[in-house]
């Protein structure tokens, strides 16, 4: 029944639809992270406008290209704040308050919507360098501001040592 159709392009066979379905997941993740840091207005305001920028992504393959030159450079330069404010290098277990842990399964998905870009480029798809520089910044951006958010919420991390690359 039409009506009740969820979106449009469902039951299309290409993988943009996955493509559509993760970024609006991934949006709805960094949404989630937002609603849960309410107490912190600044970040719960920076985080909506992340997931408003990740709706821009979600259209620019099969639509207009909506991700602009300075959404990188917001994302690049909130990466940079983080990593200051946190001092923290190495990678850590993905753990603490919610917002983190919120934030780093949304830090995944951004390295998937990557590999389907490129999933994407290679079965002929046209997909500019922008939006690959857009999802990589978002995947770093959601990092460091996990690790921000446990720095706010006075939530310890810890560090990850891998067994398998010493």
């Amino acid at each position: 029944m039409k009506q009740t159709l969820a979106y449009p392009f469902l039951y299309e066979q290409k993988n943009t639809v996955e493509f559509e379905i993760l970024t609006d997941k991934l949006a709805s993740f960094i949404g989630l992270a937002a609603s849960h840091a309410n107490t912190f207005t600044f970040l719960q305001e920076e985080l909506i406008e992340v997931a408003t920028l990740t709706y821009h992504l979600n259209g620019s393959i099969r639509g207009k290209n909506a991700i602009k030159e300075a959404d990188i450079l917001f994302l690049q330069t909130r990466y940079q704040v983080y990593l200051d404010a946190t001092k923290i290098k190495e990678f850590v277990v993905p753990q603490g308050h919610v917002i983190a842990t919120t934030l780093h399964v949304a830090r995944s998905m951004a390295k998937e919507v990557v590999r389907l870009m490129h999933k994407l480029r290679m079965e002929g798809h046209l997909i500019e360098e922008n939006l690959f520089d857009f999802a990589n910044a978002l995947s770093d951006y959601l990092f460091t501001a996990a690790l921000f958010a446990n720095k706010i919420t006075k939530t310890n991390e810890q560090t990850f040592t891998s067994r398998s690359y010493q």
